[in-house]
């Protein structure tokens, strides 16, 4: 079953998940970069343990949920809710459908 994506007031509000977000690449060059060197690997399809959620997760975010245009996840005991940023929605989208396999984590483990 996927997860569909809500749309909450203040989507774009959310300044430090989205800071965060950012960290992440400005490009979907610059994001594969930072995922590889962070050794942030990870499962298809699966919103809560793809590179993206892992790399967040060592930022210190919980409850992470990566979807395909946003994230939510919990920081201080607080819901954040953020748009992903095209590089980083680009880059789900194509991990997603096979793409760069070195950061991919078999089915299992």
């Amino acid at each position: 079953m996927r997860r569909r994506w809500m749309v909450y007031p203040g989507i774009d509000r959310d300044d430090e998940l989205r800071e965060a977000l950012k960290e992440i690449g400005v490009t979907t060059d610059d994001v594969v970069r930072t995922l590889i060197r962070s050794g942030c690997r990870g499962h298809r399809d699966d919103c809560t343990s793809c590179p993206v959620g892992v790399y967040l997760t060592r930022k210190g975010w919980k409850g992470v949920l990566v979807m395909a245009v946003g994230v939510s996840a919990r920081k201080g005991g607080e819901l954040h809710v953020a748009r992903l940023p095209d590089a980083v929605a680009d880059f789900i989208t194509r991990f997603d459908r096979g793409a760069w396999p070195e950061l991919s984590v078999p089915v299992g483990d």
